[in-house]
């Protein structure tokens, strides 16, 4: 797998992606994986990976969107879809618990259960699909969100 299929694995991107898709993503993962806020022994590894990466997506989103773009057509298969529907619902779930206003702020109850979901659906990928290049990411979330749960 090249860097940037890797990089836009990581932040659960397609191909085609925004500017402001690869911070919500990045605010996501930091959240998921800061040393401070995580339970996981290796969040400090892999909160520089994802700085890494996120430096070099942002450096190269136009130049590298504009190459893929080319090399990609715009049909998302199922296990993409599934697996933005999950990083979305960690999304927000993070975003609800640590941001005023919502009326989820601070409730782990509310979390909890929104992170069961994201963890099934990425359960999903890895039991009813061959495998492809969004299990390794989707089981490293499944371990992360276990350390939460």
């Amino acid at each position: 797998m090249d860097l940037f299929k890797k990089y836009i694995t990581i932040f659960g991107l397609e191909s085609r992606f925004t500017l402001e898709e690869l911070s919500e993503a990045y605010r996501t993962l930091a959240m998921l994986y800061h040393p401070d806020i995580s339970r996981d022994t290796d969040a400090l590894q892999k909160m520089q990976l994802i700085n890494t990466a996120y430096d070099y997506l942002k450096q190269h989103a136009d130049s590298l969107n504009k190459q893929n773009e080319s090399k990609n057509n715009n049909v998302k298969d199922d296990v993409y879809a599934i697996y933005k529907h999950a990083f979305t619902i960690l999304q927000q779930a993070f975003y609800y618990y640590y941001t005023d206003g919502t009326g989820f702020t601070g409730n782990k109850g509310h979390l909890v259960v929104k992170l069961k979901e994201a963890k099934a659906l990425f359960s999903k990928i890895i039991k009813e699909y061959p495998y492809n290049e969004w299990v390794d990411d989707a089981i490293d979330k499944i371990n992360s969100i276990n350390k939460w749960l």
